[in-house]
């Protein structure tokens, strides 16, 4: 896995010698244009697979959303400006809100997630790990 996202150096090793490139933090948008610029250096047609890490906070409300990201210290921040200031924010709010989110990255042909969750509570990740393991979504 070669993982960046210098696109006139880094793109090219990785098209080159990885057989997975991992983008940190990116919105849909920015990893599309990552795969199509990596499509064109990939002058042997190998095979490579897709991976982002995203920044993931979920909750069962969007007011438990709204009281996390204040015990952050973002007590400045609305949920919909907090969620524009990480990857676009689509990893950010309710269980759905987020199936939403990784749906938009399968895509356009990622396969693998890496989550940052910004604040762990044992009962919602084990509710998001039920419904991401029974969801529709293709990997």
């Amino acid at each position: 896995m070669v993982g960046g996202s210098g696109e006139k150096y880094l793109l090219k090793v990785a098209a080159k010698y990885a057989d997975r490139y991992n983008l940190y933090f990116g919105t849909p948008e920015e990893m599309k244009r990552k795969i199509s610029i990596l499509k064109e250096y990939n002058a042997q047609n190998r095979e490579i697979e897709y991976s982002i890490v995203l920044p993931c906070l979920v909750a069962n409300k969007y007011e438990e959303a709204e009281k996390t990201i204040k015990k952050m210290n973002r007590v400045d921040m609305t949920v919909d400006q907090f969620k524009k200031s990480v990857a676009g924010g689509l990893t950010v709010g309710t269980i759905d809100d987020i199936i939403d989110g990784i749906s938009q990255y399968v895509n356009i042909g990622v396969s693998h997630f890496i989550f940052h969750f910004l604040h762990l509570d044992q009962n919602i990740l084990k509710k998001f790990s039920r419904v991401i393991k029974k969801s529709r979504l293709s990997f």
